[in-house]
Parts: structure tokens; C-alpha cells; sequence
């Protein structure tokens, strides 16, 4: 009979020794596997890490890349509406609303009923909405929230519910900022106001139409397409984008409430995790050393109770270890988190 060799004790006689490239290339793939398996695993704690970094308003929200563009939506219920210059003035509304879900303007003349326009949302909370071939004369107008009464323009407020605006004879657009398409002289505009310094772009039938800040914080530009759908883009820098999305904030915030004692709130977790952690390692080390050392009447009997007792769900255990320690006296204490 042939000697068997080391490397046939270990491997298939028919297989070839690995090479040094292959062991490598096969520790690389392993270790990749288990890095990745590790992430995958610890998915949880990352998701709560950063999102414990973000700002308010965003925490919620399936995103922790910062976003160097933003987009306002091109759906045709929030298309961006042309609105004819020449055949009347155009009444631009914008309102700040970042927690609502549908808000309305409604407008109209004192002697004359009143009129309701849906608005779009552009960006985060940011609400425009466009009324074309609008008569002169002094317009009361408002914003309804979903089903709640009208509000008053918070830019400009009004006496009772109403804000009021005027629109004169040779004046073709009227209102404040926000972003407006208009028709004037057969060529399509545009205009938005947004924060000075910024790069700031339509899309339209998948051509970038480029806007210049005309003035401080107030960007035109001729649009040389007959879309009748466009898409508001700012451009920003990834910093930007980043401490937009991600903040210290959070902590400062926690640290320096007055109705909050952080500091008394950690050192009570950190006392009652340490302890616990120390009892439970030594009481189970010394359970584990004599079941694993020692010989004893019932040991595997009462080695497979304590394994049941471990398959029964804790919750079960919870309203008589409130008894008990309510009954010792231990109700806000150490001990009665401690020793249960």
C-alpha cells in the first residue's frame, strides 16, 4: 500500500496542492465575506448611529447619503403651470408649510366669491401655486390647510383671516417669490427666489435650462422649450448638502436641556448595566463550573430544567418580579433593577 502523504490526509488525492496566490486569494474572498456578514449584521446599530445625527425633519426619511441636487417634483398633479402674462396678471401664492399634506389657496375680490387653486410642493415644504389672467383691483387671499379654515399670509399678514394684495392695470405679474412660468411676448419665463450664491436649473423635456440670478437671491432666464411640465433643480456643494442632512445639534440640545438631566439619567443606566453585567457573569460562571466539573446528585435533571426555564419568553416573568419587588420595598431603587 502507498504511504499516504500530508497533503492527501488533508485534501482530495485528485486535487492539486493550492498555491500560495490561491491561499491568499482564498483568505481575501473569506475575509470579505465575513467583513460584509458583519456589516449586514450590525445594520441596525449604523441605521441608529446616523440617524441620531440628523437634523430635525429628516430622521424619519430613507435617506443618509447627503443629495447635492435638489429636486422639486414633475408630476402632472404638481406641473408647474404657464401662466399667460399678456392676458392678465398673474397672481403668485407661496406659503411655507414643511408638515402639510395638501394646502390650497383661496383668493378673491371683497364683492365677489371666493376662489380655490391647489398648490404644488416645490422642494422641502415649500407650497406655490399660480392664478393666471387675473383683473386688476385689491385681491383678499389666504391658505387652508387641508380641511382647516383659510390663514392669512404669514409674509403678510392681514386683518382677521385674509391677507390682502393688490394687482394694477400694467402689471403682469404680482405676488412674492417662489418659483413662476410665464408667457410674455410669445416667450416662455422663468423666476424663482431662493438663497443668494446658488446654482439653479430647470428641466424640461430633458433639457437643462439654465437660470441667472438676476439680482440677490431672485433668478430669470428665457426658457427656449414649449414644455408645459418643468422641474426646479438647486445645485449645491456636498458639504452643503451634508451639515443639511447631518447635525451636532441633537446632542447639544439633549446636554443642555434644563428639563432634561442627561448626566444623572446616564450615570443611573451605566451603575445599573455594570452591575447587572457583573452579577450575571459571576453567577453564571460558578452555575457553569459545576455543571461542566463538578458530579452531583440530578445534575443533567437539573441541567435540562434550567435549559426549559431559558426557552420560556421573559415577558412572562415580568408581573410577578414587579410583585416581589414591590412587596421588598425596591420600587425606584438600584437594587430592585439590579438584583431581578
Amino acid at each position: 500500500m502507498a504511504q499516504t502523504t500530508l497533503h492527501e490526509s488533508i485534501n482530495e488525492p485528485w486535487k492539486p496542492a493550492p498555491t500560495e496566490g490561491g491561499k491568499a486569494a482564498r483568505n481575501v474572498a473569506l475575509y470579505g465575506f465575513l467583513t460584509l456578514l458583519l456589516i449586514f449584521v450590525q445594520l441596525p446599530l449604523i441605521w441608529m448611529v446616523l440617524t441620531a445625527f440628523k437634523a430635525e425633519g429628516t430622521a424619519l426619511k430613507l435617506a443618509f447619503w447627503p443629495q447635492t441636487s435638489i429636486y422639486a417634483p414633475a408630476t402632472d398633479e404638481n406641473a408647474l403651470p404657464v401662466a399667460d402674462a399678456t392676458a392678465g396678471a398673474v397672481l403668485h401664492f407661496e406659503l411655507e408649510a414643511p408638515t402639510a399634506q395638501t394646502v390650497q389657496a383661496v383668493f378673491g375680490k371683497a364683492d365677489e366669491e371666493l376662489v380655490t387653486i391647489p398648490m404644488s410642493r416645490v422642494f422641502e415644504g415649500l407650497w406655490v401655486a399660480d392664478a393666471a389672467g387675473v383683473s386688476p383691483g385689491e385681491y383678499r387671499y389666504g391658505f387652508s390647510l387641508g380641511d382647516e379654515p383659510p390663514i392669512p399670509d404669514p409674509a403678510a399678514p392681514g386683518e382677521g383671516e385674509f391677507s390682502t394684495v393688490t394687482v394694477y392695470p400694467d402689471q403682469p405679474i404680482a405676488g412674492r417669490g417662489g418659483l413662476l412660468v410665464y408667457s410674455k411676448d410669445g416667450v416662455l419665463n422663468a423666476s424663482v427666489r431662493a438663497e443668494a450664491g446658488k446654482e439653479m436649473y430647470l428641466f424640461a423635456d430633458g433639457t437643462r435650462q439654465s437660470l441667472a440670478e438676476s439680482s440677490p437671491g431672485v433668478y430669470t432666464g428665457e426658457l427656449t422649450t414649449d414644455s408645459t411640465t418643468f422641474r426646479l433643480v438647486e445645485e449645491r456643494s456636498f458639504m452643503d448638502a451634508t451639515r443639511e442632512m447631518y447635525t451636532l445639534g441633537n446632542f447639544k440640545e439633549i446636554l443642555g436641556a434644563e428639563t432634561f438631566n442627561f448626566g444623572e439619567y446616564f450615570l443611573n443606566s451605566l451603575i445599573v448595566a455594570s452591575l447587572a453585567a457583573f452579577l450575571t457573569v459571576i453567577i453564571t460562571t460558578l452555575a457553569g463550573y459545576a455543571f461542566a466539573q463538578k458530579t452531583f446528585h440530578y445534575r443533567d435533571k437539573l441541567f435540562a430544567v434550567l435549559l426549559a426555564s431559558m426557552l420560556v419568553p421573559g415577558m412572562i416573568y415580568m408581573v410577578p418580579q414587579f410583585s416581589i419587588t414591590l412587596q421588598l420595598g425596591w420600587l425606584d431603587t438600584y437594587q430592585g433593577l439590579i438584583i431581578p
